[in-house]
């Protein structure tokens, strides 16, 4: 353990990032964030004053990556598509020479008009694409196709694509697909997929249904088994120990001290709501620290 620790400790990303809610609004209504029309349970927007980013803003984004040496902004929401100004942001974020990418759902209309951006401008913006395991479960907890021909169209532009996969109960039923499941993505071209566990929040009984409990440990026993596999070490993205942790934590035992110390997204993220407040990730979970209040919450940033 203490060897895996200074290898993890030596491999932790140092690049620092703006993650930026340009909006509130969304075109889905997926299960974890928004199983009602006007009640969503995304932490970054959903203390926002505001639906959307204010145009007249944009000079405080280019403020905050001078001042905090940020190398990339990742436009997220709600759905960062369904941005009124994204094509402004966008074109003020390429004459300003700031590095941006996404974290969408890929469904909204307006890709076709961002992806002309892309190829006129000659950017190549990493993607981070948050879909369900299988066309099945994305019917039902997303109520949306997923969305293959946005995928072909981000290759041919040589854009990076990352995979965000929801870790629910659900995903029991098909562990014994994993294999096949990353073999397909890896002949689609994706860079790497990251699983992320789901987040307990909301009191629906359809949503409690698929809460993460000690039934799921298989999921993550096979995930560290194909971790250790050469052919798809690369393509999942959670480190063994991010795996192990998730392990621990169903399994209700303490993470040590040591182990939490290993994480750095405090010092390397920056959020911004879309009302333009400036926070960190104890501010985005609501803790004053991660000795006694590691969970869940901060598991889509833990290396």
């Amino acid at each position: 353990m203490e060897k895996r620790l200074e290898q993890h400790s030596k491999l932790r990303r140092v690049k620092k990032s703006l993650v930026l809610s340009v909006t509130k609004r969304c075109n889905l209504h997926c299960l974890y964030c928004k199983p009602e029309k006007n009640k969503t349970h995304d932490r970054l927007s959903f203390f926002s004053t505001l639906m959307d980013y204010p145009k007249e803003e944009f000079d405080k984004i280019l403020k905050i990556c001078h001042k905090e040496n940020i190398e990339e902004t990742l436009l997220i929401g709600g759905e960062p598509l369904e941005y009124p100004h994204i094509l402004d942001l966008l074109h003020y974020l390429y004459d300003k020479k700031i590095k941006f990418s996404f974290h969408t759902n890929g469904v909204s209309s307006h890709w076709t008009k961002v992806l002309a951006f892309i190829k006129d401008k000659k950017q190549t913006p990493n993607v981070v694409l948050s879909i369900e395991m299988t066309e099945k479960m994305q019917n039902e907890l997303r109520h949306s196709p997923i969305p293959f021909k946005l995928i072909d169209s981000l290759n041919e532009l040589g854009c990076k694509i990352e995979l965000k996969i929801t870790l629910h109960k659900e995903i029991l039923k098909y562990t014994t697909d994993l294999k096949d499941f990353l073999n397909f993505w890896l002949n689609k071209n994706v860079s790497s997929i990251r699983f992320q566990p789901v987040i307990p929040v909301g009191s629906e009984k359809k949503f409690n249904k698929i809460i993460l409990d000690d039934s799921c440990i298989p999921i993550f026993q096979e995930l560290i088994r194909f971790k250790k596999d050469e052919r798809y070490k690369n393509i999942i993205r959670n480190s063994e120990l991010n795996l192990n942790i998730s392990m621990s934590m169903l399994k209700k035992e303490k993470i040590s001290q040591k182990i939490i110390s290993l994480c750095d997204a405090k010092k390397r993220i920056t959020f911004m709501r879309t009302n333009g407040d400036i926070i960190d990730c104890f501010g985005l979970c609501g803790k004053t620290d991660c000795v006694n209040d590691f969970d869940y919450q901060c598991c889509a940033f833990y290396p």
